[in-house]
């Protein structure tokens, strides 16, 4: 069994961006990071409709082919109870690393030199229950339990370099009096007060109803919103490890994503099409569309909470409100095996705090991946305002290159991201190659390299110093 996609066609056991764990590609091919990686929300596969009519559709009137009566269906058998579905599917990714890392506070008279080793861990499980109607419509309930070690961060994002609020040009935000740091959205990433860091992190991430039919999916609940639905990322074939979009951080320097998952998983309603157009003009379209009351909610990689004026540790972070997002993919495989897949997302969320610091979320991303033979390029972008008013946005890219003529491969990557809140500018790159044992074993090894510009009060003066890390890491992923 494999994780599908938000849509509700099938796909190809062949992953977009991640060889070992199979993306399930719909029918427009579209998959993306969040469909290449279970650890994100979808209808599961196995059971959901192909676009077009039914091949076995619902049962006609009249008399059957040897004369006898059709047998009549009762109303609990036309609901579906009479064919329901139970799936339980999981993945477990862990990781181990030899890190050594300069701080950069020389300046300071500081010892900015370590050497440490580090162990991550990813791992979640997902279960459904489901029931098909005799018209053919299938509905149920989703529900995914997530958990994760990643000691040096909390989510994405956190504290990097030194920058007092009100000292110098510090980002800061006022309220009665005293001076609060300032963290965006999308970013999240802040110069003052506590880490956030913690050796492990457990939520439920998806918990919603969702209804498959030809005409597209809906889901009601916790899950992940149109944007992030249809967001890629540079492929890779390792188990963990990324230039952007990374589940853990050996070396506490990552802060490059390009999946715009400016919801996260709040509950939410989310519509996915089926596949379109795709034999009338040559190119599958897909499109999807969500709305989140509200997106303070926190888990693993995603957490964003509310505001305390009484916190004044605590940096303040836009309240955003009424979010809406949207995706659109693209992709046309030809004859000489060339495959392109490209997508589009933006989202939009309401700022609510009425502060003057802050400002109405703007947000979108596209990614583009190319694939021949046993080779595959991609490439993705993300900018946002992170939700500030003025000068404070965040932007991310990356690149990757893999190739896997047989159960081993080769991946090699770049990302780099730029926080102006959080005046971070940070670069990672990334080479390594794995072995797939079976469809559900995968072991990969690897070596990265990781820089990030920070501020840091120097004297009466911000300055900025830079940090680097290396790491060499050995990782499995097992899925059940």
């Amino acid at each position: 069994n494999q994780f599908s996609s938000p849509s509700s066609a099938k796909m190809v056991a062949q992953s977009q961006t991640n060889s070992h764990v199979e993306r399930p590609q719909p029918q427009s091919s579209y998959g993306g990071y969040y469909s290449a990686d279970p650890s994100h929300d979808g209808p599961m596969s196995g059971a959901s409709m192909q676009s077009g009519s039914m091949q076995s559709g619902p049962m006609q009137d009249g008399p059957m082919q040897d004369g006898r009566a059709p047998q009549s269906r009762g109303f609990w058998q036309r609901l579906g109870f009479g064919n329901l579905k139970f799936k339980s599917e999981g993945l477990a990714r862990i990781g181990a690393a030899a890190v050594t890392r300069e701080d950069g506070l020389e300046a300071s008279g500081e010892d900015s030199n370590s050497f440490n080793d580090e162990i991550g861990f990813d791992g979640l499980i997902r279960s459904e229950l489901s029931a098909i109607t005799a018209g053919g419509l299938e509905y149920g309930v989703s529900l995914k339990l997530r958990g994760q070690r990643d000691r040096l961060r909390d989510g994405f994002g956190g504290l990097v370099g030194d920058c007092a609020p009100g000292f110098g040009d510090c980002a800061s935000l006022v309220l009665n009096g005293t001076a609060h740091g300032i963290k965006g959205h999308t970013g999240q990433m802040f110069n003052s007060g506590e880490s956030t860091a913690k050796d492990f992190a457990g939520q439920l991430e998806g918990a919603h109803v969702f209804l498959r039919s030809a005409y597209g999916d809906v889901t009601l609940g916790r899950d992940d919103g149109a944007a992030a639905l249809f967001s890629l990322d540079a492929p890779s074939t390792l188990p963990l490890t990324r230039v952007s979009n990374t589940k853990v951080d050996y070396t506490g320097l990552d802060m490059t994503k390009t999946v715009n998952d400016s919801s996260g998983f709040a509950s939410k309603i989310t519509y996915t099409s089926p596949r379109l157009l795709g034999d009338q003009i040559g190119v599958g379209v897909q499109f999807g569309v969500s709305y989140a009351p509200s997106t303070r909610v926190c888990g693993v990689d995603y957490c964003v909470t509310q505001n305390d004026a009484n916190d004044l540790v605590s940096p303040f972070t836009p309240e955003l409100d009424d979010a809406v997002e949207f995706g659109l993919a693209l992709d046309r495989t030809f004859t000489n095996g060339l495959a392109v897949e490209g997508t589009l997302n933006y989202a939009t969320a309401t700022e609510q705090s009425g502060s003057d610091y802050f400002d109405t979320l703007q947000t979108y991303g596209a990614g583009l991946t190319v694939g021949m033979g046993a080779w595959k390029l991609g490439t993705s972008y993300l900018n946002s305002n992170n939700g500030i008013a003025k000068d404070g946005g965040y932007t991310a890219f990356d690149a990757g290159l893999t190739w896997q003529p047989a159960k081993w491969g080769v991946t090699v990557g770049y990302g780099q991201s730029k926080d102006e809140i959080a005046k971070a500018e940070g670069r990672a790159i990334l080479f390594g190659g794995s072995y797939d044992f079976s469809d559900n074993y995968t072991l990969g090894a690897g070596v990265q390299y990781l820089t990030r510009d920070v501020p840091f009060a120097n004297g009466l003066l911000v300055d900025r110093r830079t940090e680097e890390a290396g790491a060499l890491f050995l990782e499995g992923a097992i899925k059940f």
